[in-house]
């Protein structure tokens, strides 16, 4: 697995809908709000729907992604002027979602990617916060005992770690598989019950596993 970096910043929007609004979400990104972001240089992305079972009952249903090739590309001109005219469907659904949790992000430290320029199928993400005290020692050991276990792993496409310039928890990682084996291996469980994560005061609304619905023109 190599670092393949091309893209560091992202936009990640979280929500829960009504069951009767669900089916237009999807027309309404793949329609709305896929395109024009597309035009503006921004993908990968896709939406995804979480995986009952797997993870935080309590999370957001769904999510969305936007990677794009730097953070400030969240703030650009182009950007916002997609913000500032609401269309009426768009203006809609943002009155609909319920629970929001949206993030703004920059990439930090190293990441793993075998496969650039998409995203895969299946999302790991986790949420959380550190006290100062423990935030070096807990960079240490994701820069050398997590990632490097992952990269030993098969079926881990991907793995970034994020920093939300807005948005709470600030920090985010996001695991994306091949398939959902990964998470019955021993190696995954060895990873994840490694006493280094008590220094994570975790949002109740995470962890959570993710399937990809949809993906943005050219993803």
């Amino acid at each position: 697995m190599t670092t393949t970096t091309t893209t560091a910043g992202l936009l990640a929007v979280f929500v829960d809908l009504e069951p009767e609004h669900r089916s237009e979400f999807r027309e309404f990104l793949a329609e709305d709000m896929f395109p024009p972001r597309a035009a503006i240089g921004f993908g990968p992305g896709g939406s995804f729907d979480r995986v009952d079972g797997q993870g935080a009952g309590s999370a957001q249903r769904f999510v969305t992604l936007y990677e794009t090739p730097s953070v400030s590309d969240l703030y650009g001109a182009p950007y916002q002027d997609l913000r500032k005219d609401r269309a009426p469907r768009d203006a809609l659904f943002h009155r609909l979602f319920r629970n929001p949790d949206r993030y703004t992000c920059a990439l930090a430290g190293t990441d793993l990617d075998s496969d650039p320029g998409k995203l895969a199928g299946l999302l790991w993400i986790d949420r959380f916060d550190l006290a100062d005290d423990k935030i070096q020692a807990f960079n240490i050991w994701y820069e050398t005992v997590y990632l490097s276990g992952l990269a030993g792993m098969d079926g881990i496409v991907r793995t970034r770690r994020y920093m939300a310039m807005e948005g709470s928890p600030k920090h985010l990682i996001i695991h994306q598989f091949a398939d959902a084996a990964v998470l019955k291996s021993a190696e995954w469980r060895s990873l994840r019950e490694d006493p280094a994560w008590s220094a994570c005061e975790v949002w109740p609304r995470a962890p959570a596993l993710y399937e990809k619905v949809i993906s943005m023109p050219g993803d």
